[in-house]
């Protein structure tokens, strides 16, 4: 999904703005600012946007870019896991292998206070099925993010009482991938919108949130499969309902 997501918007950006003034299949939408609270009761985040919308043929369909600055918060002693794609998927074997491997790599970790902040380009995709009623696609792409040192306690190895101490920071490099390989922390969503006024949409749905801490001493071992597990970074998936408000300009 992700290729044809990265795809669609270098065939998008080529033909956009190759296309003069006189062609009316593309055109700009007008520009939007908005909010969106999300949480699922462990998790809450906040996140503020600026985008610039194209609408495509009667503007039924648009796609957007933009920056969003979102703010991440967890309840005390949340849980994150083993980030790297290179220890959380198998590759060689049987899948029964892969799955005994995959379980013998991953560690937790518990952050002691979450909060990550990321400043990230995203990309957006609406199409507006009836004149107020309308579903919009929402993702990240590529930022950093930034926040304060916190303490932290990994649990590492297939020994329960193996323990580690080290303090933690969000990493700084955000980066949509391919699954796991994603890097970084990455804001996403899915939302059902309604327009209140014609430069007021309001709307509400499904946020899907990665957040990721890098360990400053991370601990290296070799667990029962000769695996090298030297993981600096660790992440949590929060999968949240949202509620927030646009305001549109230049419509």
């Amino acid at each position: 999904m992700k290729q044809i997501l990265f795809f669609s918007l270098a065939l998008f950006s080529s033909y956009a703005f190759g296309q003069t003034q006189s062609n009316s299949f593309i055109s700009k939408s007008g520009n939007e600012t908005g909010v969106t609270v999300s949480t699922n009761g462990n998790a809450t985040s906040t996140a503020l946007f600026i985008k610039q919308d194209w609408g495509i043929r009667n503007k039924k369909f648009n796609i957007g870019l933009g920056a969003r600055l979102t703010s991440s918060f967890g309840n005390n002693k949340l849980e994150y896991t083993t980030a790297p794609a290179r220890l959380t998927t198998g590759q060689t074997g049987p899948a029964v292998l892969f799955a005994n491997q995959i379980t013998k790599n991953i560690d937790t970790l518990t952050v002691q206070s979450t909060q990550i902040n990321t400043l990230n380009l995203f990309a957006s995709f609406r199409y507006d099925f009836l004149e107020k009623w309308g579903a919009e696609f929402n993702i990240d792409l590529a930022g950093f993010s930034f926040g304060s040192k916190t303490s932290s306690d990994l649990t590492y190895g297939e020994n329960s009482n193996n323990k580690h101490k080290s303090s933690a920071k969000p990493s700084n490099l955000n980066l949509l991938l391919i699954g796991d390989n994603d890097r970084g922390s990455i804001n996403s969503e899915f939302m059902a919108t309604y327009k209140v006024k014609p430069n007021l949409r309001l709307k509400a749905g499904m946020v899907y949130l990665f957040n990721e801490y890098k360990l400053d001493n991370p601990v290296s071992y070799t667990n029962s499969l000769a695996t090298n597990v030297n993981a600096e970074t660790y992440r949590a998936k929060f999968v949240m309902f949202g509620i927030g408000v646009n305001y549109v300009f230049n419509k």
